[in-house]
């Protein structure tokens, strides 16, 4: 997808339009409750100037229209908590499609953005910052339109009251309002700047208190005893956080307490000036004492509910900013987001070529790979060694159409890799990296995963890849076999060891139609030995596929049909096991240095 392609910018406006789409009909009664809502506080100011002015006429008329207007403003407060009873279950409905529209959303454009990004610390603090904050920013800002609403209305009523008696109060009030309002959208801004800022540091908390608090960690928090001390790193860690948040909350308090006075001022000028109306009988006590209140509900309104409704909606405006930026971000072919089963028929892998490939990862400036040549043959089986950062990871990002900005060109069956769309790509090669996913699935579910397109494998066929690479006993002592779920999610999950775990990705890679198998460091948790006999068993049971293993550890090494020696961007040596021993260079040197990991071989 092209960037910026058909892409929906968000904002003020959608702050109304995005609840509306998601809750139609709950939207459309909720703001119309909003509107009846709006209107109480006119309403009660007339119901209440007349109980009061009954109460006072009680000795001369009697208590009948006291007790009519006390009836009428029960009546009044009953139907106001019924409006508010029925926002607040709306609202709720209302919020949770929301979530689940704004969520998606997110989610479907994490998952469809191209990898770059996923390497990138601004890419993935923005990242952070729009899972975080995109319902609380949507679901605030909604609530603070209706709010805008609901005062506008409110101060047109108050002002409607006042226009003969005090007309320049108005103007007074709402002039000393505009400087808080600018004031507030400045704050508002810092706020958000200040929000970016920790963001980084917010994440840090995040993974400590992950630690400290979390199933999965619990025995080494018991064995190191690290609760007390990391505790501390979390506690100075969330204090930063505060701390900052806090500081840009007190300067706006101070300023807009300081502001308010004025308009303090201006209400109680107002009030003063009502008070000959009130002495010559042109406006009863009832209706002065009720605007009273009302006009000191506007001070508060214009001190603190204006001046929060600018912050926050500038707040959005900013965030709205960072939240189209993120959805302007280059996403991968749509073709390409669902993986197509292996068709026999159809493709032959034959080669892959590396020829003059050079590469630097984004943002940087070393050159990984520099005029590397290399050559894959079709059913042989090929190590990748050398040291960290010399490209041996790098080469499987390549040919996965993770990263597609190398000069030079890779070959496959003799064309450009470029010409071959990603999801075809994805048909002839299967990978286990060193990071492997941990799936909270089935033994089952967890094996099929690579090959999810093709029918499901029988159980005896299942149970003897699992015999063959050492989980069979394993899996038979659990009490629902193939059936049982892994991981900690669930009540009666059974977790496995790092090395069942590595044994069980293994599989699942083998498990794949795909002719090239790719194995990134898959072994690493499992010792120098067993990590030998794993791959030995690999090679032996996939003898028809191409096989490209990637390990710092090479006791396996001498049961492959070409080993490559990485380094300085290219390839430094190449040969068999017995032809790289005779040469006693580089891979001599690396070998001996391990030879007693493996004791007689």
């Amino acid at each position: 997808m092209e960037k910026g392609k058909g892409l929906k910018k968000y904002n003020l406006i959608s702050l109304v339009s995005t609840p509306l789409k998601a809750a139609p009909f709950a939207s459309g009664v909720y703001l119309l409750m909003k509107a009846i809502g709006a209107v109480v506080p006119l309403i009660a100011i007339k119901l209440d100037a007349g109980f009061v002015d009954a109460v006072l006429k009680i000795k001369d008329k009697g208590i009948n229209k006291a007790l009519f207007w006390l009836i009428l403003i029960a009546l009044f407060i009953f139907i106001s908590e019924l409006v508010n009873y029925i926002s607040r279950l709306l609202w709720e409905k209302i919020e949770i499609k929301l979530n689940e529209e704004l969520l998606i959303r997110v989610s479907d454009k994490t998952s469809a953005v191209k990898y770059k990004y996923m390497e990138n610390k601004e890419a993935l603090d923005l990242i952070s910052r729009v899972n975080e904050n995109i319902v609380p920013y949507f679901s605030e800002g909604f609530l603070k339109c209706l709010h805008a609403f609901d005062m506008a209305i409110r101060v047109c009523g108050i002002s409607i009251i006042l226009i003969n008696g005090a007309w320049w109060g108005i103007i007074l009030i709402f002039g000393f309002s505009i400087p808080l309002c600018i004031m507030a959208q400045k704050s508002g801004a810092e706020h958000y700047e200040a929000a970016i800022s920790v963001t980084e540091k917010k994440r840090k908390t995040e993974v400590l208190n992950d630690i400290l608090c979390s199933k999965d960690k619990e025995e080494e928090r018991f064995l190191f005893g690290f609760s007390t001390e990391l505790g501390k790193k979390w506690e100075e860690s969330f204090k930063q956080v505060c701390g900052i948040q806090l500081g840009v909350r007190k300067k706006w308090f101070i300023k807009m307490k300081a502001s308010g006075v004025f308009v303090c001022g201006a209400s109680m000028l107002i009030i003063v000036s009502l008070l000959p109306a009130v002495i010559s009988g042109s406006m009863n006590v009832g209706l002065f004492i009720s605007l009273i209140n009302a006009i000191l509900e506007l001070m508060q309104e214009t001190t603190w509910g204006l001046t929060e409704i600018v912050d926050s909606l500038t707040r959005t405006n900013h965030f709205f900013k960072d939240l189209n930026s993120f959805f302007s971000w280059e996403e991968i072919d749509e073709k390409d987001k669902n993986r197509m089963p292996y068709d026999k028929e159809a493709f032959v892998f034959k080669s892959l070529v590396f020829r003059n490939t050079s590469f630097t990862y984004p943002d940087t400036k070393k050159q990984v790979l520099k005029n590397l040549f290399l050559e894959i043959r079709e059913g042989k089986h090929y190590a990748l060694v050398g040291s960290n950062g010399e490209g041996k990871t790098t080469i499987i990002k390549l040919l996965l159409g993770l990263y597609d900005g190398y000069g030079g060109d890779i070959l496959l069956n003799g064309e450009s890799i470029r010409k071959v769309p990603v999801r075809e790509r994805n048909q002839i090669f299967s990978v286990v990296f060193q990071d492997f996913v941990r799936y909270s699935m089935t033994v089952r579910e967890n094996v099929e995963l690579g090959n999810i397109s093709h029918k499901e494998i029988k159980e005896e066929e299942l149970l003897k890849l699992l015999d063959k690479v050492g989980l069979k006993n394993k899996i038979d002592s659990l009490s629902d076999g193939v059936e049982h779920v892994l991981g900690k999610l669930e009540k009666d999950g059974q977790d496995l060891s790092g090395g069942e775990w590595q044994k069980l990705a293994i599989l699942r890679a083998m498990c794949s139609p795909a002719p090239v198998l790719l194995l990134d460091e898959p072994a690493s948790a499992l010792d120098p030995e067993s990590e030998r006999d794993i791959y030995y068993l690999f090679l032996n049971l996939m003898k028809e596929k191409t096989a490209v293993i990637i390990s710092h550890r090479l006791g396996f090494t001498r049961w492959v049909d070409e080993i490559l020696v990485l380094g300085n961007g290219g390839v430094l040596e190449k040969g068999t096991f017995d032809e790289l021993i005779s040469k006693k260079g580089i891979f001599y040197e690396m070998f001996e240095s391990q030879k007693k990991w493996y004791g007689k071989q």
